[in-house]
């Protein structure tokens, strides 16, 4: 009896020496990671963190999972921008600090090389929606124009 096995394509291996996940930093701040040389995610929110940016390069060089990594950061200063986003608004502030430190830990456990000590500014701001951020140097435009942009999509 002859048995056969249907499996879906597997991705593309990498070559030999060549990094599965790569990551290219765009105009606007924001970067395009690539596993296996396609694209599967685009950051949003790394323009208001350049450290952000630098973590992601040495984590993608250091062929830790890139992707993750990506969507976490991302989710984290999607929390600062919108809180700041939404202060600026209406004068209140939500203080999404605890949600952004959850994160935080979630990201320091899953990638113990890096120390993401940039990530208490930004708690800072996400709890008091005022801050040292560099978020809190950013025109309510550039920082809020984008999300806006979609919540009206």
């Amino acid at each position: 009896m002859l048995i056969l096995f249907m499996r879906s394509p597997a991705a593309p291996v990498p070559e030999r020496g060549e990094k599965p996940c790569s990551v290219e930093r765009q105009a606007d701040g924001n970067y395009k990671i690539y596993l296996n040389k396609s694209l599967v995610y685009t950051t949003m929110h790394f323009d208001i963190c350049a450290s952000s940016g630098a973590s992601l390069e040495r984590i993608a060089d250091a062929r830790q999972d890139c992707v993750k990594f990506a969507r976490l950061e991302d989710s984290f200063l999607e929390l600062e921008r919108s809180a700041v986003c939404a202060f600026r608004d209406s004068d209140e502030c939500e203080g999404v600090g605890s949600e952004m430190e959850a994160l935080s830990k979630e990201i320091k456990a899953m990638f113990p090389s890096e120390t993401f000590d940039y990530h208490g500014v930004h708690i800072e701001m996400g709890a008091n929606c005022v801050g040292s951020a560099p978020s809190n140097n950013f025109t309510t435009e550039a920082l809020c124009g984008t999300m806006r942009q979609k919540a009206n999509e």
